[in-house]
């Protein structure tokens, strides 16, 4: 059994990566509402903490299979240039993300610790959002990481959509029902 994904894992991990960024950064943000003493303060900054201790788990694995991926998934001269550029920003993110872990673990006393670290965290969610845009370019601009379609899909010889088929039942008004013409 084997447990080979095409082109490669980049694209598995970097979900989990932005997802958990998006939620750990959005219910940071969230809890600095509450008063410091709040129960639901706590408990969303609980969540907040474990999902970007997670998102950093994932996102140590994401870099290394985007790497890998950057090093080995054919590519012509202009999609290099965009995959430079995506993984410049895939490890600025990664680096911001740390930072940002670093900004909870001491930075979470004081409110204008809390509100700096908020900031940080709009710039992760910022960050993680134009890497995660730059990506998908790579795959819908330049087809990099995906298969090609069959063949017979660009003819269209060989099936028929909705539309083809109402209008040739449309166009024959000389048919029967019930064994009398119209």
């Amino acid at each position: 059994m084997s447990f080979e994904i095409l082109p490669n894992w980049h694209p598995f991990f970097v979900h989990f990566t932005i997802a958990l960024i998006l939620v750990g950064s959005v219910l940071y943000i969230v809890s600095n509402s509450f008063s410091t003493h709040s129960k639901w303060r706590k408990d969303i900054l609980l969540v907040s903490v474990w999902s970007l201790i997670l998102a950093g788990a994932f996102t140590v694995l994401t870099l290394i299979a985007g790497l890998h991926a950057y090093l080995t998934v054919a590519h012509d001269g202009s999609s290099h240039m965009a995959m430079t550029d995506h993984r410049n920003w895939g490890f600025g993110t990664g680096v911001l993300l740390f930072i940002s872990l670093c900004c909870l673990k001491f930075f979470s006393l004081h409110i204008a610790a809390r509100l700096f670290t908020s900031f940080i965290f709009i710039l992760l969610l910022s960050s993680v959002l134009i890497t995660g845009y730059k990506g998908s370019h790579l795959v819908y601009k330049f087809g990099l990481g995906v298969q090609s379609l069959p063949t017979s899909l660009q003819g269209h010889d060989d099936h028929h959509h909705g539309k083809e088929e109402k209008k040739n039942e449309n166009s024959d008004h000389s048919h029967n029902h019930d064994g009398h013409s119209h």
